[in-house]
């Protein structure tokens, strides 16, 4: 008589199956790990407010700064140039004049200024094309200062809001580990929390000296635009197209 071995079978596979699934490895993050990780990246974000705070300052005033930096330059450029003062003066006011009446959204690119009659080399031809442009940026910066000053503005009080937020979800984190930390680890923490604190307080006081600084931005800007039209020579052979 033959023994029938087939309806065994199915039973010495399930038995293998607890085997089997036992091989399967764990890939599972360390919670601890995981949320230390969070903490850290947002202690990070934290820290770096200050910075954007200030960064958006400096983005608004750039027009006026760099005007205040080519107006130094002008002192010097005939000298350097071998061109005379009117001459350049005169190729400078003929680009700012016109752009007179460009818009927040920029210069105007159809017209142009002719430098081609000034008797210089060509290397202080490409350094007064190089101021031309500059001049430019400089008018459509000064032009857009209220739509940059108000952009700055809401951007400054989102990053203070941020800098709450973000204080509080780092403090809370913290201040619950304090409690089960003892030693260095402690110690490490403590000092994390102050300086957490300390950001949040110094982005608070950034934030209000921001929005005062912006707020002058824009008469600045104004008033910059007469002192540097003032500060180019006056006559010279440029002429716009």
């Amino acid at each position: 008589m033959h023994t029938r071995l087939l309806p065994a079978l199915p039973l010495a596979l399930f038995l293998l199956l607890p085997a089997m699934g036992c091989e399967k490895k764990d890939t599972t993050r360390n919670p601890d790990e995981a949320g230390d990780e969070a903490k850290g990246d947002s202690l990070e974000q934290l820290k770096a407010i200050p910075g954007e705070i200030q960064a958006e300052v400096d983005l608004a005033l750039k027009p006026i700064t760099d005007a205040e930096s080519l107006m130094a330059d002008l002192e010097t450029a005939p000298e350097r140039l071998k061109i005379s003062a009117g001459d350049l003066g005169a190729a400078l006011k003929a680009a700012f004049d016109a752009d007179a009446s460009a818009d927040a959204e920029g210069v105007k690119a159809d017209v142009n200024v002719d430098i081609s009659k000034l008797d210089v080399t060509a290397e202080a031809q490409a350094e007064i094309e190089a101021m031309i442009a500059k001049v430019r940026e400089i008018k459509a910066g000064l032009v857009a200062s209220p739509k940059t000053v108000s952009a700055a503005t809401a951007n400054v009080v989102a990053l203070g809001g941020k800098a709450v937020a973000l204080g509080t979800k780092v403090t809370t984190g913290l201040t619950a580990k304090l409690k089960f930390a003892t030693g260095e680890k402690a110690a490490e923490l403590q000092a994390q929390l102050a300086e957490a604190e300390k950001v949040v307080a110094d982005s608070k006081a950034l934030v209000q000296d921001a929005k005062a600084q912006l707020t002058e931005i824009p008469a600045k800007a104004a008033d910059m635009g007469v002192k540097l039209t003032a500060s180019f020579a006056a006559g010279g052979s440029a002429k716009t197209e």
